[in-house]
Formats: structure tokens, sequence, C-alpha cells
């Protein structure tokens, strides 16, 4: 088994109307994605009412190539 370290991790989800859960999770994806050699992050946002848009955009902004909406 390989180290964590030495290790890949793609990290996929869909959201709607999150802004609230993004605030706190993306933090948190970030730190674990720390922890392995190389990372993406896929994101399907779907017909938000909310600022949810403008904070994955922040985010892909903040980590080109790693996190993709």
């Amino acid at each position: 088994m390989k180290n964590i370290s030495e290790a890949s991790i793609i990290v996929c989800s869909i959201v709607r109307d999150a802004e609230k859960g993004l605030t706190r999770n993306i933090p948190v994806i970030n730190e674990l994605c720390t922890y392995f050699k190389d990372y993406k992050i896929v994101v399907f946002e779907n017909d938000s009412k909310d600022d949810t848009k403008g904070h994955l955009q922040k985010w892909q902004a903040q980590f080109p190539g790693n996190v993709h909406i």
C-alpha cells in the first residue's frame, strides 16, 4: 500500500444553494488535499439561487488547475 503522501486523490461533488456549507467545507477540503501528492477537485453546480457560484469561482481562481467547476 502506498503512503498517502505518494498517492493522488480526486474529490467530486454536486452542489446547489450551498453557500453556507462551502464557507465551512472549502477549507476542510483544501486541508485534506495537502496530504496527497496530487489532487483534483471537480464540482458541478446546478442553478443555485445564492452565491454558490461566486464561492466556487473564487476557489477555482485560487487553485487553478486543481479545482474545476
